[in-house]
């Protein structure tokens, strides 16, 4: 590892002149000011310097085995190093600008991407819209084909970890989070095929077809191994989803990435809340539900007995998380005293159908076997 510069008694490998003077010495108070993530070994916060705005990763590991293996390598170093090789391939990333490190502590500034989203929230905002979709998709299929073709290894390679710009249905796409990125001489079918499974995360909005076109862009495969890759990773993601299942069941009932719940004296209100994490109804829909006052013609309302509501929401959330298209209630009203629960259902236009029915059953029919 090279040193370039000393400066507050950090070593660093690059190091962009000013981009400390303001908030170094008081990286707590900057952390509490404009904290993103925070977690006892890593805070992620913004800076700004000359009218431009930054992000900083800042790794404090606590624990005495990360604080050991940080010492032999810190962890953000071996990020900068991995975004220099990213660099190399011309594949896309935030642009940094400072990199050190002090004893196990480690520090990575990059420049923000601005007017930017992560793939996965562009993705859900703009599924339906025809006119993005295909441009989008054949965009994001070429970046992906441009990190496969390199050697490289994603360990955490999810739709989260790329940004997207996009201007005039054109779109240029970021990789972030590199941490763990590794060459290998020859990528292995397990990592190839664990890489491949981002596609996955597109399935409850993506036909079969549309997968298959999207695998054979990434890959080159002929059709016939695009749908035989396709049909592995449906089953993949539902083995996986499974397992998830009964954690997160639990969520679904509380406040939580899932739900908005208000507990009042004779009701209990839960609203559902999109793949995005904004609740599905929209604030004065949700006032003039507590005060059983909601009269739409957007809205049905079906009432249940208690036990039917809950297995209702409770299948409905199982087989959104499975991405299987189905009917859904926004909210459940429940009764803490008298008289059924109530279910609220938007209602949906049939032009809102994606997915045809028989990549429905498909995918139906992997969950059972997966039950079996």
């Amino acid at each position: 590892m090279k040193t370039i510069i000393h400066a507050y008694n950090w070593k660093w490998l690059e190091l962009q002149d000013g981009i400390l003077d303001s908030w170094f010495n008081d990286i707590p108070e900057a952390v509490k000011h404009t904290v993103i993530k925070s977690s006892t070994e890593r805070d992620v916060f913004k800076i700004k310097f000359n009218s431009r705005n930054y992000f900083v990763k800042y790794s404090h590991p606590s624990s005495i085995l990360q604080k050991i293996r940080a010492l032999f390598c810190p962890k953000l170093i071996k990020e900068y190093n991995t975004v220099k090789l990213l660099q190399k391939y011309n594949i896309s990333t935030p642009v940094p600008v400072a990199a050190g490190y002090r004893g196990a502590e480690s520090i990575l500034i990059t420049e923000a991407v601005e007017n930017a989203y992560d793939v996965r929230t562009f993705w859900f905002s703009n599924y339906s819209d025809l006119s993005v979709r295909k441009k989008f998709l054949s965009a994001y299929a070429l970046f992906l084909k441009s990190i496969f073709k390199t050697g490289l290894f994603h360990p955490d390679f999810h739709p989260g970890n790329i940004l997207v710009q996009s201007e005039n249905n054109q779109y240029k796409f970021y990789l972030i989070d590199t941490y763990g990125i590794k060459q290998y001489n020859r990528i292995t079918f397990k990592k190839f095929f664990t890489m491949l499974t981002i596609t996955g995360a597109m399935r409850g909005e993506l036909t079969d077809s549309e997968a298959v076109t999207v695998i054979r862009e990434i890959t080159g495969f002929t059709h016939e191994k695009a749908s035989d890759l396709w049909k592995s990773i449906l089953i993949h993601e539902t083995v996986k989803t499974e397992k998830l299942w009964q954690k997160r069941r639990l969520k679904i009932f509380q406040n939580s990435k899932y739900t908005v719940r208000i507990d009042k004296s004779d009701i209990t209100l839960l609203v559902r809340k999109d793949l995005t994490g904004i609740p599905c109804l929209p604030p004065e829909e949700i006032r003039k539900l507590q005060e059983g006052c909601l009269e739409s013609e957007k809205y049905t309302i079906t009432e249940h007995n208690s036990y039917e509501a809950e297995n209702i929401w409770s299948s409905s959330f199982r087989m959104e998380f499975h991405r299987i298209p189905g009917k859904k209630p926004s909210a459940w009203i429940k009764q803490n005293k008298n008289g059924n629960d109530l279910l609220v259902y938007k209602q949906e236009k049939s032009s809102d159908k994606l997915i045809p029915d028989e990549d429905i059953i498909l995918r139906k029919r992997i969950l059972e076997d997966t039950n079996c």
